[in-house]
């Protein structure tokens, strides 16, 4: 069994495309650390995320996101156990194409990669809210 995590919450000043693409690499470099499995997407200012992995290394990371004072209102809306990663790797999904240059492990969030990013993920709650951040950000109109 594998614990699964999904939080939301937003970024409270932008912070200009350097500071994003750092706080990127330091989230990617972190998962990997922690052999945490799962997707982020992003979008003007927005975020919602899966991660899946040791109970403790996802306690870890959600009090790290929740005490990080550039950040607003990151909630905890999933907790629970999986039989299995839904996520065979971490990946992070921007809207605007400029935040994902030279990123590895990131991608251009649009309908096509969105539908892609999903494809590991057969049911559950996790692929419901991931799917709706898209709807409501105008990435997807039906998956």
């Amino acid at each position: 069994m594998i614990r699964q995590i999904v939080f939301t919450g937003h970024v409270k000043a932008h912070s200009g495309i350097v500071a994003v693409q750092e706080d990127a690499q330091v989230a990617i470099a972190q998962c990997a650390n922690l052999g945490l499995t799962g997707l982020t997407l992003y979008n003007d200012g927005s975020f919602i995320s899966a991660l899946e992995g040791d109970a403790d290394a996802l306690e870890q990371v959600l009090t790290f996101y929740q005490i990080d004072t550039r950040l607003g209102d990151v909630k905890a809306i999933i907790d629970a156990t999986r039989p299995a990663r839904d996520f065979p790797d971490y990946r992070m999904g921007f809207r605007r194409e400029d935040f994902v240059a030279s990123i590895d492990q990131t991608f251009r969030l649009n309908a096509a990669s969105l539908r892609d990013a999903f494809a590991p993920v057969t049911d559950g709650e996790a692929k419901i809210l991931l799917r709706t951040f898209g709807r409501v950000n105008g990435i997807l109109s039906a998956v």
